[in-house]
């Protein structure tokens, strides 16, 4: 009587459609793993609408012009969100303020950037400034609204 339960007698079909199944099935896992890790998270950059053509820096870097308006926001966060990750701040001396601004979060006075932070696992190393504009000119008001940070950001 003949043994037809030997891997080696598996018709080539059934060997191609097995290796087929485990090359999708090992896809699919990778997906999972990336979606579960967040390594699709959508990045700002400078195509983003408010920030196209602007310098995008990290937390202990400064701009040529050290005056102007400024958005802080984050290098990693959702743009599905309802919620922006952005504050805006007109400034005579930007790196005083940056650092003001750091301080004031690690002391949780600006409470709701510290929440903001705490719910999303973020650090001072995730924050990240754009310069908008590099005069004082008066137009914080229009930043504001043009990045709606008063209903859906850090300006309320």
């Amino acid at each position: 009587m003949k043994n037809n339960l030997q891997a080696g007698n598996l018709p080539t079909w059934a060997l191609i459609l097995l290796i087929i199944l485990f090359i999708l099935g090992l896809l699919a896992s990778i997906w999972g793993i990336a979606s579960a890790f967040g390594l699709n998270k959508n990045k700002i950059n400078s195509d983003d609408k408010v920030f196209k053509g602007k310098e995008i820096i990290n937390f202990k870097s400064g701009f040529k012009n050290n005056h102007g308006i400024f958005a802080l926001t984050f290098l990693n966060y959702d743009k599905n969100d309802f919620f922006i990750p952005i504050f805006i701040f007109e400034t005579k001396d930007f790196l005083m303020t940056r650092d003001a601004i750091l301080k004031e979060i690690e002391m949780e006075e600006k409470q709701i950037i510290f929440d903001y932070m705490k719910n999303k696992g973020l650090s001072l190393k995730d924050v990240a400034f754009v310069q908008l504009e590099d005069e004082l000119n008066g137009r914080l008001e229009f930043w504001i609204k043009e990045t709606n940070s008063d209903s859906k950001g850090f300006n309320r």
